[in-house]
């Protein structure tokens, strides 16, 4: 359509969360995926971008509020975006076979440049690379085979002070 922009990148990747948060969550309810492999795939729809999941939390819930039904479900979509965040922001790791973890690093710019972000790719802990994009993970790890981190018991029983 004349006068149309195309969408901005960001405008691009919050409408793919939204969408693709609540499939995940309807699959989740189901019971045709874990809440793990749901929350892993969120956060590598906005890798180091927790602005963006916040953004989709806000839309999220102000769809609650104007929908009669509950479907997909608003609460599960919000959980699954809240600790989608926590991998964003670099606190839980995404863990796959054969001791692969990723974490997603944002490293703040010097004198008000950009942060730069990136993915860290590791094999029983020991470094294997940095990576910009998920593209270029995924030529060095199937992204389908990672979920997100599960506390160890220990910080389990610590509760949110663990946090």
């Amino acid at each position: 359509m004349p006068g149309r922009r195309p969408l901005t990148p960001d405008q691009h990747a919050h409408i793919a969360l939204d969408a693709r948060a609540g499939v995940l969550a309807i699959k989740v309810v189901k019971h045709r995926t874990t809440v793990q492999q749901a929350v892993a795939e969120l956060a590598l729809i906005a890798p180091c971008r927790p602005e963006l999941i916040d953004e989709t939390v806000a839309v999220v819930e102000r769809g609650r509020q104007l929908r009669f039904e509950d479907w997909p479900p608003a609460d599960t979509t919000l959980m699954l975006l809240r600790r989608a965040k926590r991998v964003t922001l670099g606190r839980v790791k995404l863990v796959g076979p054969d001791g692969v973890s990723v974490e997603q690093v944002t490293l703040t710019g010097k004198h008000g440049e950009r942060p730069i972000q990136y993915l860290r790719l590791r094999h029983y802990g020991h470094h294997v690379g940095n990576y910009r994009t998920v593209d270029e993970l995924a030529r060095h790890v199937d992204l389908a085979t990672l979920v997100e981190e599960l506390p160890s018991s220990g910080e389990r029983d610590a509760g949110p002070a663990a946090e």
